[in-house]
């Protein structure tokens, strides 16, 4: 008698714009980015107050479903001047069922800071390095 098995994954709904402060534990974190391209970075004045910048970032990933929290944390910045950032992407799955297809999908994120220019923003999930943009300079 053959046996018959259903496919299904655990997700929930793509969101950007979040913001956190906590960190992940990387050292336990299994990346389920399949693929990432299109990334764009860019700093803006959105307010007349002096010192403030908005970094904005731009991508799509491909994940092995449909449903996924996004979740970003900024890491670390280094010393250099103008310095590199570190952003970490970390994708969460819920408990909900889905069906397994490879989905592509658009993520975002909004970084409030004092920095006009960066060297670079390098933007993680997990240890895996999804992309480096350098020479991030305040637009027009």
């Amino acid at each position: 008698m053959p046996l018959l098995l259903g496919m299904a994954s655990c997700s929930t709904s793509v969101q950007g714009k979040n913001h956190s402060i906590e960190q992940p534990n990387i050292a336990d974190y299994h990346c389920p980015i399949l693929k990432s391209e299109k990334w764009h970075v860019w700093l803006d004045k959105f307010t007349e107050k002096k010192g403030q910048y908005r970094l904005i970032v731009n991508g799509q990933i491909t994940l092995p479903t449909p449903r996924f929290t996004m979740r970003w944390f900024v890491d670390s910045t280094d010393r250099m001047h103008p310095p590199s950032l570190r952003l970490m992407l970390q994708p969460k799955a819920s408990n909900l069922m889905t069906i397994q297809v490879l989905t592509t999908v658009p993520v975002e994120y909004t970084l409030e800071t004092s920095l006009s220019e960066f060297n670079s923003v390098l933007i993680y999930c997990g240890e895996k390095l999804l992309s480096i943009i350098e020479g991030v300079n305040l637009t027009d």
